[in-house]
C-alpha cells in the first residue's frame, strides 16, 4: 500500500512538474535603451525562464526580424508617439507567454556629422587624395548603430579666382576628373564640397553647410595643422554644439533637472557658465561665472560637464582652442 502511495505521489509531482514547466513566462527589453524608435531596426533581446529558441516574436504595429538569435523591431514613422506591444509565444503552439509595451519615439536629431576623410582646413594635393572619401558618421549620444553612406555631392575646384571644375559626384569617392584637376592645382587653390547627401535606414539627409579645402605646396609649413594647434589664435569661425543651437536647447531641455529646492522657493533666473572647447571639441575646466543659486550652479555646471564635443572653432580652416560662455536659465513654467 505504501509503495501504491509513493508511486502516486510520484506521478502526482511529475504531472505538477511539467505543468510548471509549461507556465514559462517571457518578456523583451531593448538592448542599451529603454525606448524603442521609429524607423530603424532596433535590436531587442527575449527574456524567458524557457529555451530561447522555442520562443518568437510579433508586433502589434511593424515587423520583427530575426538574425539568427538576435531580434529586430522596426515601427513605422506612423506609430510615434503610441505604444506597441510586442508579445512573446512559443513556436510549437503560439501560446502567449509573456508581452511588453513600448513606446514608440521618433529619432532624434536625425543629421549625422557630414564630411570627408579629412578636416576643413590647409593640406597638399597628397594629403587630400591618400583617402579621397567622403563619409558619413552617426549623431552623437544615439544609443543604436545607424550607418549612414553618402550617395552624392558636389566637387568644386577654384584656382587662380577661377573656377576650373564644378561637378556632381556620385557615391561617397571624388572622381578621377576632379583628383586629376586637384593634383595639378597651384597653391591656394581651393576645393569646396557641398549638397552632400547621405543615407540610411533613418532616412536621407542634405548637409547645411559646406566645407573647404586648400592646396598648399609642401614647403609651406607656416600654414601646416601642428603649427597652428601650438599657438594661441582667436576662432576665425567660433564653435558650436553639434547639430546647433536648437540642438542644444534640446539637450539642456532633457539634461537639466530644475532642483526642488529652489521650485519650492521660486527661484528663477539665469547661470552663466564658462568653459574651453580643445582643438578636439571636448570640453575642459567649466565654471560657474556667474551664479544664481547654489543647487542651480551645481545642475548647471553639471548639465555642461555632461555634453557630447563640440564641433571645435576654426583658424584659417583648423581647429584651434577657444574659450565660450554659456548662459543657463531656470524658468518655471506656469
Amino acid at each position: 500500500m505504501n509503495y501504491k502511495l509513493a508511486s502516486l505521489f510520484g506521478i502526482l509531482f511529475l504531472l505538477l512538474c511539467n505543468w510548471i514547466y509549461a507556465q514559462t513566462y517571457g518578456y523583451v527589453e531593448p538592448v542599451r535603451s529603454a525606448v524603442i524608435y521609429s524607423g530603424i531596426p532596433i535590436p531587442v533581446t527575449v527574456q524567458t525562464d524557457g529555451r530561447p529558441e522555442d520562443v518568437t516574436l510579433t508586433i502589434s504595429e511593424g515587423i520583427v526580424k530575426q538574425e539568427e538569435s538576435k531580434y529586430y523591431l522596426q515601427v513605422p514613422d506612423s506609430m510615434q508617439g503610441k505604444r506597441v506591444t510586442v508579445s512573446v509565444l512559443k513556436k510549437k503552439t503560439g501560446k502567449e507567454i509573456g508581452s511588453s509595451k513600448f513606446f514608440v519615439y521618433k529619432v532624434p536629431y536625425p543629421n549625422p556629422s557630414l564630411g570627408a576623410l579629412f578636416r576643413e582646413g590647409y593640406y597638399t594635393a597628397d594629403e587630400i587624395l591618400r583617402f579621397p572619401k567622403l563619409r558619413a558618421t552617426e549623431w552623437a549620444n544615439f544609443p543604436y548603430d545607424v550607418k549612414w553612406y553618402v550617395i552624392s555631392f558636389r566637387a568644386t575646384v577654384i584656382s587662380q579666382g577661377k573656377v576650373v571644375a564644378d561637378e556632381i559626384c556620385y557615391g561617397d569617392s571624388i572622381p578621377l576628373s576632379i583628383q586629376q584637376i586637384i593634383r595639378k592645382a597651384p597653391s591656394n587653390s581651393s576645393v569646396t564640397f557641398s549638397n552632400i547627401i547621405a543615407h540610411s535606414e533613418a532616412g536621407t539627409m542634405r548637409t547645411s553647410t559646406d566645407f573647404t579645402v586648400f592646396i598648399i605646396n609642401p614647403n609651406d609649413s607656416e600654414k601646416y595643422p601642428e603649427k597652428i594647434a601650438e599657438g594661441d589664435f582667436d576662432p576665425e569661425k567660433e564653435p558650436s554644439f553639434p547639430g546647433g543651437a536648437e540642438a542644444m536647447n534640446n539637450f539642456l531641455a532633457k539634461e537639466i533637472h530644475y532642483p526642488e529646492v529652489a521650485r519650492v522657493h521660486n527661484i528663477q533666473g539665469v547661470v552663466w557658465v564658462e568653459f574651453t572647447i580643445e582643438h578636439d571639441g571636448s570640453i575642459t575646466d567649466p565654471k560657474v561665472t556667474t551664479p544664481l543659486f547654489a543647487p542651480c550652479d551645481e545642475e548647471a555646471l553639471r548639465a555642461v560637464k555632461a555634453m557630447p564635443k563640440w564641433i571645435p572653432g576654426l583658424y584659417r580652416g583648423l581647429p584651434v582652442r577657444s574659450n565660450y560662455r554659456l548662459p543657463i536659465t531656470f524658468r518655471m513654467s506656469h
